[in-house]
């Protein structure tokens, strides 16, 4: 699923992503392979559209195979700052579950919306299950969302949750590495000017392991207490 502002389909310049539509098509593929094995769930889609290609529970029903193997050795990596320009790579977190999400803060709605539930989530766990688990927001706009700037915006949602961004190339990179769809649109004077500078770009949760391997994604959209069982179940 990707965040359009109410558009069915974006238009606009892609940032940083040589080769999106094999790694787009690789990741649909492994999506829909597993969508045949487990059952299927629906996905946060484009303005008021839902699509099936979104919050795959990965091995919820003990399913196996080639396809679902290739998902499960699926290591994204990030080489980025956090809020404190502190280097942070994905390598850092092994030991505990990452729950990812991809945005930028001039986001109007989708962004704050799903890292309000993010914050949701961890209060909906036991301590325990809550430490083991590092939130992270992963900026698609690091001209803007500098290391000071993630600071002040987390600061305000939950001390708890991780800012990263980086160069361009960095943040390139780390979404290329995702599967994640990002596009900025170029400045048009005929736009209004709340979509000025918008980012479209994928809206969901990726959760990883202990050791960094993909996991599952989680549609922000879903029921909390849908979303809180599918969270303690991918993470047993």
């Amino acid at each position: 699923m990707a965040h359009h502002h109410g558009r069915l389909m974006p238009r606009g310049q892609r940032i940083g992503l040589p080769g999106f539509g094999v790694a787009i098509g690789i990741f649909c593929g492994l999506m829909l392979a597993m969508m045949a094995a487990a059952n299927p769930v629906m996905a946060h889609g484009t303005g008021h559209k839902k699509t099936p290609a979104g919050s795959v529970m990965a091995g919820d029903d003990g399913g196996s195979g080639a396809d679902t193997a290739a998902v499960n050795s699926w290591q994204p990596s990030f080489d980025l700052v956090d809020q404190r320009n502190q280097p942070r790579r994905a390598s850092d977190f092994q030991g505990r579950f990452m729950l990812v999400f991809l945005g930028y803060t001039a986001c109007p709605d989708v962004c704050p919306a799903s890292l309000g539930t993010m914050k949701q989530l961890l209060n909906g766990l036991d301590k325990g299950q809550a430490a083991s688990i590092a939130p992270i927001f992963l900026s698609v706009d690091p001209a803007s969302d500098t290391p000071a700037h993630l600071a002040n915006y987390l600061g305000a949602l939950d001390p708890r949750l991780i800012g990263l961004t980086g160069s361009e190339g960095q943040v390139a990179a780390a979404v290329k590495s995702f599967k994640a769809y990002v596009a900025r649109q170029p400045a048009d004077a005929k736009l209004p000017k709340d979509e000025q500078g918008r980012v479209d770009h994928t809206a969901f949760f990726y959760l990883l392991d202990r050791q960094g391997r993909f996991v599952s994604i989680l549609d922000p959209t879903q029921p909390l207490p849908k979303l809180i069982a599918a969270l303690k179940l991918n993470m047993r």
